[in-house]
């Protein structure tokens, strides 16, 4: 197991920190403490909390571009449609703290706003992408519009995350894989030809 680097436990930190508490209660401190380093070692390699949230953002965006790039889709929509949703949730889960902040933060924080906007652009981009593959060769239905289409999933597949963290009633949770089988499949089956 490669050993983290000391940038990375500091911008792991933070972002943990940003979960917990906010932007504004995230101090150089409290990241120095979580971090297990000195507040100086901060400064001197990111400055000040813009500068983390800078290097937070790049990351998370090299992430998105990579998103789809290990998906196997296999040219069978219901399928394809929850392996491309199964995607979709990993990465939200992954990097939920800068997706909520981003929600809580927008205008004080136009980057990161910028940032986990492009989450579902790149979601939306993709399965829009495949739906017309799916349309040229005939699986959807010649009248498919693949635009509202798209939008559909993404929406399905942002809401079910969005309850996900932010809920703990039971009776608003269901497993990810009922969510597959109850959501997904019945829309692929809805739009197949």
């Amino acid at each position: 197991m490669a050993v983290e680097s000391t940038q990375d436990k500091i911008l792991n930190a933070f972002i943990k920190l940003l979960g917990e508490v906010g932007f504004k209660s995230t101090t150089f401190n409290r990241i120095a403490e979580e971090a297990g380093v000195n507040p100086s070692t901060i400064f001197r390699n990111f400055h000040d909390k813009n500068g983390l949230l800078d290097s937070v953002v790049k990351r998370h965006i090299q992430d998105i571009d990579r998103v789809f790039d290990n998906i196997q889709l296999q040219g069978e929509l219901e399928q394809d449609l929850i392996t491309i949703s199964d995607s979709f949730q990993k990465f939200q889960l992954d990097h939920r703290e800068i997706i909520l902040v981003g929600l809580q933060a927008t205008f004080e924080l136009p980057q990161v706003k910028a940032a986990s906007e492009k989450v579902p652009l790149v979601f939306k981009t993709y399965i829009t992408n495949y739906l017309n593959q799916m349309k040229h060769q005939g699986v959807l239905q010649s009248d498919a519009d693949v635009e509202a289409m798209s939008l559909h999933l993404l929406w399905l597949n942002f809401g079910y995350f969005l309850t996900i963290i932010r809920f703990t009633d039971k009776t608003l949770l269901i497993s990810q894989a009922r969510f597959f089988e109850t959501q997904i499949k019945p829309l692929a089956r809805a739009w197949a030809k």
